[in-house]
C-alpha cells in the first residue's frame, strides 16, 4: 500500500496485524495511516523511505502520543536516507 500510495486495500479489507484486523481510519499525506480496533487499541503506521514504522496504543491512551513517536522515528531514518 505504501510504495503504490494506494489505501484502497486497507479501506476495504482493514489492516491486519499480528492476526487482527484494525478498522481503517485514514491515512495523510500517503505515509501515515491510522486504524483502531474496539477493545484493543489502535496503530499508527508511518513510512519512511526504506521501512514502515508502526506503534500500538491500548484502549484509553492517547493516540497522538504514538503519532508523534512514530513521526519522529520516520523522519530520522529519513533523514538518514532510509
Amino acid at each position: 500500500c505504501f510504495k503504490l500510495k494506494d489505501f484502497t486495500t486497507f479501506q476495504a479489507s482493514g489492516i491486519y496485524l499480528e492476526g487482527k484486523k484494525y478498522q481503517f481510519l485514514r491515512e495523510e499525506d500517503s505515509k501515515l495511516v491510522l486504524g483502531k480496533l474496539k477493545g484493543n487499541g489502535a496503530i499508527t503506521l508511518q513510512s519512511s523511505k526504506s521501512a514502515i514504522v508502526l506503534a500500538h496504543c491500548p484502549e484509553g491512551a492517547q493516540q497522538g502520543n504514538a503519532n508523534k513517536g512514530v513521526g519522529v522515528i520516520a523522519d530520522y531514518l529519513e533523514s538518514m536516507s532510509m
